[in-house]
């Protein structure tokens, strides 16, 4: 999967070390020793075709070259290099658990930065950083682990949870996305709690308690669950998620991210890609997201309330956030 493949395969496959050598200033890359990706499809050295198991991934590499800047794109592909390193790498152990960001990855879980070729693992008795591993000693009960291509990781749950430890702002970004994917927040939450107090570390951890108090599955993005934990740190928490407003004029029902209620203004979350065309990969269809978000845009004014927009480095951090809500009237 994700065109990946070791030297040892490629030697198997008759493949001698200055092809290797020579298709890396053209179609391969290298990001950890032994192992390779099949970055474009290439005339020039046709015997690395065998290794193209993934047309996708070669077509979001594709997109990626010709748009270099875009985050969300390059996340896509870093993610998808680091899934097929973790099946390709050979340097996990039969008693590694893949667990932290790479078993959010495994899990399709949302994350502030992407590890490309590091492997991030759990082992019952060891700590120990090496080339291409980081393998922490946390224990783990059997029904915290699943299966994914054959090797051992934590399930979404647990994932979660070990995020939190590290993380208050990651663990919330990926513990949202869960409970939303669940369709059953309240249940998720419950399940969440369970799993923690049954593991001693997790149950001292402050950082847990934060996120199992402050993740609820009403983030529709990585972006809002972001918004949220740093409303908090700022001591803001008179604020609801995903509220309906009601316009005469346009008549209209609006859901709107957060609704701070006492200030009569509402904070939503542009994500660039709805305004890009659907040929980009963006939702945008002639100019109809335009017009439908000015008719939006009246809906929540003619309701009463200031709107108030905010991008990704709005958010990324506390401070940020304080600035860009105060560059538009609102003291926190």
């Amino acid at each position: 999967m994700y065109n990946c493949f070791t030297a040892a395969k490629a030697a198997r496959a008759g493949i001698s070390d200055r092809q290797l050598r020579t298709a890396r200033t053209c179609c391969l890359s290298r990001p950890a020793r032994g192992v390779y990706f099949v970055e474009l499809r290439c005339a020039r050295h046709p015997a690395f075709a065998m290794f193209l198991d993934d047309a996708e991934h070669l077509e979001l590499g594709d997109a990626l070259r010709a748009s270099p800047g875009d985050t969300t794109l390059r996340a896509r592909h870093l993610g998808g290099r680091h899934l097929g390193y973790l099946l390709n790498c050979g340097a996990l152990r039969p008693d590694d658990v893949i667990a932290l960001r790479s078993a959010a990855l495994v899990h399709d879980l949302p994350l502030l930065s992407v590890p490309e070729c590091t492997a991030e693992v759990l082992h019952p008795t060891e700590s120990r950083t090496t080339p291409g591993i980081v393998r922490r000693r946390r224990p783990l009960s059997r029904e915290q682990v699943t299966q994914w291509g054959g090797l051992e990781v934590t399930s979404p749950g647990r994932t979660v949870l070990d995020l939190g430890h590290d993380s208050v702002t990651g663990g919330v970004i990926a513990a949202d996305a869960l409970l939303r994917r669940s369709g059953a927040a309240e249940e998720g939450r419950r399940r969440l709690r369970e799993y923690a107090e049954a593991d001693a570390l997790l149950a001292a951890s402050r950082r847990v308690r934060t996120v199992l108090d402050w993740s609820n599955g009403l983030a529709e993005s990585p972006g809002e669950s972001l918004l949220v934990v740093h409303l908090r740190i700022l001591g803001l928490t008179d604020f609801e998620q995903q509220v309906e407003l009601r316009s005469a004029s346009p008549p209209m029902t609006v859901r709107v991210d957060v609704l701070l209620r006492e200030h009569g203004i509402v904070l939503e979350m542009d994500g660039l890609v709805k305004y890009r065309a659907e040929s980009a990969g963006g939702f945008a269809r002639d100019g109809e997201v335009l017009v439908r978000e000015k008719l939006r845009q009246q809906a929540i004014e003619n309701a009463g309330c200031k709107v108030i927009r905010l991008l990704w480095r709005d958010v990324v951090d506390a401070q940020r956030l304080r600035l860009a809500l105060a560059a538009q009237g609102l003291h926190i």
